[in-house]
């Protein structure tokens, strides 16, 4: 007898507004992680060509870790019934994505790697 369609209505209400500060706090974490990415890769990298390589690198990574936090934090919750096959495929890629390109950032500052 606790269906959905039986429920309180506070309690639905106080569902569907901690979803949606959940999706603006998440986005906004996203969103960050993009701009930051972005500006590492257009606007460090070229200015301290002696950090060029880790720049660009780290830039891509945090670009890829905003896409996977919107995608795991946002999507998944605003469209529920979309299909998890694609979905789990996209954020499994991005994940991949960004440890790699962690690995690859840390390795190029530990090793001195430049321009």
């Amino acid at each position: 007898m606790t269906s959905q369609s039986h429920a309180n209505p506070v309690v639905l209400l106080a569902r569907r507004l901690s979803v949606v500060a959940l999706a603006c706090v998440a986005t906004l974490w996203a969103g960050s992680l993009v701009i930051v990415g972005l500006w590492l890769v257009y606007s460090v990298g070229p200015r301290w060509p002696m950090f060029s390589v880790s720049a660009t690198l780290g830039g891509w990574t945090a670009v890829a870790m905003g896409a996977f936090v919107f995608m795991f934090l946002v999507a998944d919750r605003v469209f529920p019934k979309a299909g998890r096959s694609i979905g789990w495929l996209f954020e499994v890629c991005f994940v991949l994505l960004f440890t790699m390109g962690f690995v690859a950032t840390a390795l190029t500052l530990w090793f001195g790697g430049g321009s």
